[in-house]
């Protein structure tokens, strides 16, 4: 069964923040992403919906927008603003999680891999050591496997809830 990608906002069954055509269209001229423009349509789409579901690990500030009408994936959010301060409409995605997904849907297109940072269930540990059994929790714990990558930390940061409890501050 061929994948479709259903982008609605807030939809009950979307698995995706952008659309194929949007990804590609970001790709163009952007420096690194020869990877994106060699892959099939399908592998493109397989790595959006990867890198959706990847995204949608991480805790966010706000609630879901809808809580009447099930919306499958975490954004849009109610309670958000932008790094400005600006409140951000509770029907949109915010533009720093649309590019997050492209950066990430690029990086498991170049790696030919859509489960590279998916979850391993080593997460909540600094160290393992088999001899002599030698554990070492982290202090905080993320949702995937590998770490993601940087460009995709920096978009997401002013999102994520850091930690096991953090609290947003705003100036009135």
């Amino acid at each position: 069964m061929a994948l479709t990608l259903d982008e609605t906002i807030g939809g009950a069954n979307a698995n995706a923040y952008v659309d194929e055509t949007v990804a590609t269209a970001y790709m163009d001229g952007k420096r690194g992403a020869s990877a994106w423009g060699s892959a099939t349509t399908p592998d493109r789409e397989q790595a959006i919906v990867a890198a959706t579901t990847r995204i949608d690990e991480e805790k966010y500030i706000g609630v879901t927008a809808d809580s009447i009408t099930p919306q499958r994936l975490k954004f849009p959010r109610a309670g958000m603003d932008d790094e400005d301060g600006a409140v951000i409409a509770n029907d949109v995605i915010p533009e720093p999680i649309r590019r997050a997904t492209m950066e990430l849907a690029l990086e498991m297109v170049k790696s030919g891999d859509v489960d590279l940072y998916g979850p391993t269930g080593l997460e909540g540990f600094e160290e393992i050591k088999v001899g002599s059994l030698e554990v070492t929790p982290k202090q905080e714990t993320r949702a995937g496997g590998k770490a993601l990558p940087s460009a995709v930390i920096r978009l997401l940061s002013h999102f994520r809830v850091s930690g096991g409890s953090s609290v947003r501050l705003s100036r009135t």
